[in-house]
């Protein structure tokens, strides 16, 4: 191991509207590009690092409706071109 003296503690937070399989495939792509290599790859990674998430289900209505009130005005794909995009073949 390094020298973790320089090292601190932060949160990157990421709000989305996606399907549940474009979710999974973010939060793949997230980790590919923090570590830099794919899941179950020998290490060391670049960085200590974990990911996380929680849907709907373990929200309040509040906080739903904030997240979509940010975010449903942006323009975005259809969400089949965006499961293209996102490499998603259902």
């Amino acid at each position: 191991m390094g020298d973790d003296r320089q090292r601190r503690a932060f949160v990157i937070e990421v709000e989305v509207l996606a399907t549940e399989n474009q979710l999974y495939a973010l939060r793949d792509l997230i980790g590919e590009a923090i570590c830099g290599a794919p899941d179950d790859h020998p290490p060391p990674c670049r960085i200590a690092w974990s990911i996380g998430g929680h849907g709907e289900e373990d929200m309040s209505e509040e906080e739903q409706q904030r997240i979509r009130n940010e975010l449903e005005p942006i323009e975005v794909l259809s969400i089949e071109d965006a499961n293209i995009a996102l490499g998603i073949t259902e």
